[in-house]
């Protein structure tokens, strides 16, 4: 098992955004997908959760030139492909 944590904070190689390692590993993401390898994103809701599956469909185009939607979410059905991701609130002071 492998896991290639990203904090745009500290940046590693120039891999600012989850979805920029994901891109510049994208042969070796694909290498593992097509091993079975499961996949867990964890984190912001809003932004990175989106960047990151249009990056994981942007890797399936790279590999197939097919439409990478139903296959993220078929990876999604079977379990391969889980986000447990958040949502910023917003909560007002009240007196």
């Amino acid at each position: 098992m492998s896991m290639r944590p990203t904090f745009s904070l500290e940046p590693e190689n120039g891999h600012l955004y989850v979805q920029h390692r994901i891109a510049a590993e994208a042969e070796e993401v694909w290498a593992l997908l097509e091993r079975g390898a499961k996949v867990y994103v964890c984190g912001d809701g809003a932004r990175m959760a989106p960047g990151v599956r249009a990056a994981f469909r942007d890797v399936f185009h790279r590999f197939t030139c097919g439409d990478g939607d139903a296959w993220l979410q078929q990876l999604m059905v079977e379990g391969r492909y889980v986000e447990d991701v958040h949502a910023a609130t917003l909560v007002a002071d009240t007196p």
